[in-house]
């Protein structure tokens, strides 16, 4: 090969690979805003690879590991899309939904989630879709109250996991030849979006109430009592007790108002708090953990994959970047 033609090869985004354990768990974390890992060696010597070729808005990746891991990972403003060809893999929603078991067909890690994962000596292919991409490619422009998660529960049929697959190959023969910045490259990511909204149609999801509308006097009490005790220790009973309602109730008028729980919408708030913060700090003052700590999260990863799937950045990003 001459040089000129090395010149021309691209080179993965992202090339990882060892037999360090730190390393696989240094990784995860990058990428995945991790938490909680466990990581440790299987049935043999522990060895992991990862690469990714792509952007920022479409990426395929590839994990290879023989080890097992377990832990958290937050999917941010990401569709992933994951199979195996080798090992065992599992993972469970944030929402209590059961576990599922992962084989060779396509499955979900819809965006805007958290999931705990299982895996051991696998060989993973994921797909990571940007939801401004999926947005754009949407066949009526749709937003609002229009969920651009598709549903992880339908089954796709042969036809359509075959259009997706080659809908994947064609992008990755796309960016290989002819590079991030080609045009051949920017139809192949938007073929891969219209692919994937056909293997997993769209869903409805409530939209939030705009502040002020559709909310009675008890609501809005629970909200100026989350609002005033944003930073303290604060359970369903107390918010409850000062809206006057039974909590059965309060959770009801939260969901159906508002699309959420009074403690996610207490989280919300206090993710908002932190963020306000991050972007103006007193000079040589402010560190992420006194942020987030004085706005009462204690558990630093966990707050960093939550922040993260708000605000699409890390907080300490937020905080070197302002």
């Amino acid at each position: 090969m001459t040089e000129a033609s090395r010149k021309q090869q691209p080179t993965p985004q992202i090339s990882l690979s060892g037999r360090s354990i730190d390393d696989a768990i240094a990784a995860f974390d990058t990428f995945y805003a991790a938490s909680q890992l466990h990581c440790r060696p299987a049935t043999g010597p522990f060895w992991f690879k990862y690469v990714s070729i792509g952007d920022d808005e479409l990426s395929m990746r590839r994990l290879r590991m023989d080890g097992y891991l377990r832990g958290d990972i937050a999917t941010g403003r990401e569709t992933i899309v994951q199979w195996i060809t080798r090992g065992q893999a599992r993972m469970d929603a944030d929402d209590d939904e059961a576990p599922v078991q992962l084989g060779s067909a396509p499955t979900l890690f819809p965006a805007g989630r958290r999931f705990h994962i299982e895996y051991e000596n696998v060989d993973q292919r994921l797909v990571h879709v940007n939801e401004d991409l999926l947005r754009d490619v949407a066949p009526d422009q749709r937003a609002g109250n229009i969920s651009l998660i598709p549903h992880p529960g339908i089954a796709a049929d042969e036809a359509t996991t075959m259009q997706w697959r080659a809908s994947v190959t064609k992008a990755v023969a796309a960016f290989r030849a002819d590079g991030p910045t080609s045009a051949a490259w920017q139809e192949a990511k938007r073929d891969v979006a219209r692919a994937l909204l056909a293997l997993y149609p769209l869903r409805e999801e409530p939209s939030p109430a705009a502040p002020g509308s559709q909310i009675d006097a008890p609501l809005q009490a629970a909200l100026d009592y989350l609002r005033n005790h944003a930073r303290e220790q604060v359970t369903v009973a107390d918010v409850a007790a000062a809206a006057g309602i039974s909590i059965r109730t309060l959770q009801e008028r939260f969901k159906r108002t508002l699309g959420r729980s009074p403690l996610t919408y207490l989280r919300d708030i206090r993710l908002d708090e932190v963020h306000a913060e991050l972007q103006a700090p007193e000079p040589g003052m402010t560190t992420v953990a006194q942020v987030a700590r004085y706005w009462g999260f204690g558990h630093l990863g966990r707050f960093s994959a939550e922040y993260t799937k708000r605000f699409g950045q890390y907080p300490r990003h937020t905080l070197r970047t302002r």
